[in-house]
C-alpha cells in the first residue's frame, strides 16, 4: 500500500492493524501538517506504527518525526520532492516589464519582503493567501495580485527577473514545493536562509540567500540577481540542471522503486 499525506497513512495503517494485514506500507509525502495538536498525533500514532517507511522532502524531517511520533529513524527516507506538471518555456517578451515575483502562504515572511523590496522599489508582483498578508502595508510599487491559473503562474515564475521566497522559521521546513517548481521552470530563487531548505539550496549556485528577518540582506540580494546578467543566468542554469537531476517524476519513480524494493 502507498499513501499521500500523513491521514491517509494512519488511516491505512490502522485497516492494516486491524485486520491483521501482511503487506507494506509506505507514507509517500508524509510530513506532520495535518497532525499539530498533541491530541492528533497521540490518536494517528496507533495507525502510523504500521507504516513500513514514511517518505519525507528534507532530510531535517527524518529525525525531527521520528522523534515527534515515538517511531524509529530508520522507517524515515529522504527523497527530493518532484514536480512532473506541464513546464513554461516561453522567454518574457522584450517589451514587457520586468518585475520580482513571489508567491506562497506557508511560513512566509512578507513583512521582511516588503520592507526590501520598499527599499529597492523594483515592480513587484505577489500571489499569497489574504491569511498572510493580514495587517502589513503593502509598498506602492507592489501589487498583490488575486487568484489566478496555474498556467498564469507557471507563466509569472518563468518570466520574472527575480523569484523570491521570503520565509519565516516557523515548522521543520518550508518552501519546498516553491523551490522545486521554480527550479523546474530554469529559474533561480532569492530565499531566505534558514533550516530545512539545504537539500535544495546551494548558495551562489542555484540561489542567492538572505538572512532571516533581515530586510537588507534580502534587498541586497535581490539587487544583485536584478542587476547582474551573467550572475542571473548562471544561477538560472545551475537550478534548472539541479531539478533535472533531482525532482523530476522519473528520479522519484527510482526512488520509489527502490524503497518498494527494500520493504
Amino acid at each position: 500500500m502507498i499513501t499521500v499525506l500523513p491521514q491517509l497513512a494512519a488511516a491505512a495503517g490502522s485497516i492494516k492493524a486491524v485486520r491483521r494485514l501482511d503487506r507494506p506500507l509506505v507514507a509517500w509525502f508524509f510530513n506532520t501538517e495535518g497532525l499539530t495538536s498533541p491530541t492528533k498525533r497521540a490518536a494517528a500514532r496507533f495507525g502510523l506504527s504500521q507504516v513500513d517507511r514514511f517518505v519525507v522532502h528534507s532530510t531535517r524531517e527524518t529525525e525531527s518525526y521520528a522523534e515527534l511520533l515515538g517511531l524509529p529513524v530508520e522507517r524515515f527516507v529522504f527523497v527530493p520532492f518532484q514536480y512532473g506538471a506541464k513546464v513554461e518555456t516561453a522567454e518574457p517578451e522584450g517589451q514587457e516589464e520586468p518585475y520580482v515575483f513571489a508567491t506562497g502562504s506557508g511560513y512566509r515572511d512578507y513583512e521582511t519582503f516588503f520592507a526590501a523590496m520598499e527599499t529597492l522599489g523594483h515592480r513587484t508582483l505577489v500571489l499569497a493567501s489574504d491569511r498572510v498578508l493580514s495587517g502589513l502595508t503593502v509598498p506602492p510599487n507592489v501589487e498583490i495580485l488575486e487568484q489566478i491559473s496555474r498556467p498564469e503562474i507557471r507563466k509569472l515564475v518563468r518570466h520574472a527577473r527575480v523569484n523570491v521566497v521570503p520565509l519565516n522559521d516557523g515548522a521543520t521546513t518550508a518552501g519546498t514545493v516553491t523551490i522545486v517548481e521554480t527550479f523546474r521552470h530554469g529559474r533561480s530563487l532569492v530565499i531566505t536562509d534558514r533550516p530545512g531548505i539545504d537539500d535544495y539550496i546551494i548558495d551562489g549556485k542555484n540561489a542567492l540567500c538572505a538572512r532571516l528577518y533581515d530586510p537588507r540582506s534580502m534587498a541586497d540580494a535581490v539587487d544583485a540577481m536584478w542587476n547582474d546578467d551573467v550572475l542571473r543566468a548562471e544561477l538560472d542554469d545551475g537550478a534548472l540542471r539541479f531539478a533535472e537531476d533531482n525532482c523530476t517524476d522519473e528520479a522519484a519513480a527510482r526512488s520509489l522503486v527502490r524503497i518498494l524494493e527494500s520493504v
